[in-house]
């Protein structure tokens, strides 16, 4: 994830509207998910069974990707000690059209 965060930092360094590095990290974080499930999915060969694929405990998200609200992560950050970032706020939803 942070080399794709890297990579897509130094390639957008002369556009007229660069992405702030948080949204950059929650796409890189979404691509690799998806990469993942779509490496995990595709068959090699016939040989390999269908259990040995995906187990049954992997969630299968998307295609739309919404980030997690900020009740969400406050229910989730337990007694809310934990300092909520603004920036989650600013995220924007990512639609995946095609692994």
């Amino acid at each position: 994830v942070e080399k794709r965060v890297r990579i897509w930092k130094e390639s957008r360094n002369n556009k007229n509207h660069p992405h702030p590095e948080f949204q950059l990290r929650w796409e890189a974080e979404v691509v690799e998910y998806v990469q993942c499930l779509w490496e995990k999915s595709q068959p090699r060969s016939k040989k390999i069974k269908p259990t040995d694929k995906l187990g049954i405990n992997v969630p299968l998200l998307g295609p739309r990707f919404v980030p997690p609200s900020y009740l969400h992560i406050q229910k989730r950050a337990g007694l809310g000690h934990q300092v909520l970032e603004p920036t989650t706020q600013y995220i924007k939803p990512l639609n995946v059209i095609h692994p």
